[in-house]
């Protein structure tokens, strides 16, 4: 069993707790579970589904099955890999999709199952255009692929993302204690002690053989797309017990298939091309503030531009001192 306490006593007395709350629990010795056999079978788990959902979102999800990377949290493939998938900037999926019309959304994550496999998904939220054209978004999104895989891991990448994790935990936002201690006390379980506040910010070795290898571990035959759309509602011919969402399912179609093999999509609109992305010119290196003393700031935010269209005030903090900025926009507009 693990257990955590939250509070604002000292440690005697938040140890005194827990030593009442949690002594009398008898220790049953119970050992924990290890899975060793993998769920899916390969190349049987690479399939195309329809589901017609509940929600009104066009959805094409890819989901590849890979490796557990659980014990390598301090470098987090999964990590780097979702990072970059899901890159905003020049040369980004994201950016040749919304430029196409056929995106308005790039969603990645990646979990950990029976501390035996990860599931990484990919997500893109589309467009009428991009759910006329789903065969385009998987040819893009394939592309994209193997040009990771052709380019190889960015040390850049790696460096921008291993800054603004330390940047995220040095200055880590109070999290709520019921999320804080339900999620620590599980964690416990499966990283060491030592590293429970820390692991989702480590981002310490860059391993590119690792990295590499991760990257080419995404093939057709641990790959499932799901199109989701309340149009498919006439393909689809099967039940889910639960909720009652109507879906069908099959092999992935030859023509997408093909795509991933070979993915010759190219840009119909934009002329941006798929590419790593540049250093991040923004990441600070000295987060010292300015304000020599903030006594003297005045209390009231001044005006530091104007126009015809836009009035823009600015206040100092001069009580906090972090270098953190709130920034509040109110637009109008006679459309």
């Amino acid at each position: 069993m693990k257990a955590v306490i939250y509070g604002r006593e000292s440690l005697d007395v938040l140890e005194k707790k827990a030593i009442e709350y949690f002594a009398p629990i008898k220790n049953w010795d119970a050992p924990k579970l290890v899975y060793s056999e993998h769920p899916f079978e390969f190349p049987q788990y690479s399939e195309f589904w329809k589901v017609t959902p509940i929600n009104e979102k066009d959805e094409l999800s890819f989901t590849w099955l890979l490796d557990n990377f659980l014990p390598d949290y301090k470098s987090n493939p999964a990590e780097y890999y979702s990072q970059l998938l899901g890159y905003e900037g020049k040369g980004s999926l994201r950016s040749l999709l919304f430029d196409e019309g056929l995106a308005t959304g790039v969603h990645t994550g990646y979990y950990n199952e029976l501390e035996l496999f990860t599931v990484f998904t990919v997500t893109i939220v589309l467009t009428q255009k991009g759910l006329s054209n789903y065969s385009d978004v998987a040819g893009f999104v394939f592309k994209y692929i193997k040009m990771l895989k052709e380019k190889g891991p960015s040390e850049t990448f790696f460096k921008d993302i291993q800054r603004k994790k330390q940047l995220e935990f040095e200055f880590l936002a109070k999290q709520k204690p019921y999320n804080f201690v339900m999620f620590a006390a599980g964690d416990m379980f499966k990283y060491p002690i030592e590293d429970i506040l820390s692991y989702k910010y480590l981002f310490e070795e860059f391993q590119k053989d690792k990295l590499q290898k991760t990257i080419e571990s995404f093939k057709l035959e641990n790959l499932r797309i799901t199109l989701r759309s309340k149009t498919l509602q006439n393909e689809c011919d099967l039940t889910l017990d639960y909720y009652g969402a109507k879906y069908t399912k099959g092999p992935i179609p030859e023509n997408i298939a093909k795509l991933y093999e070979n993915p010759t999509t190219e840009p119909k609109v934009s002329k941006k091309t798929l590419d790593l992305p540049e250093k991040n010119p923004f990441l600070p290196d000295d987060l010292s503030v300015h304000t020599k003393n903030p006594q003297q700031l005045p209390d009231f935010p001044s005006k530091i531009y104007e126009s015809p269209f836009i009035d823009f005030y600015f206040k100092q903090d001069n009580q906090f001192l972090f270098p953190k900025a709130d920034l509040r926009l109110k637009l109008y507009t006679n459309r």
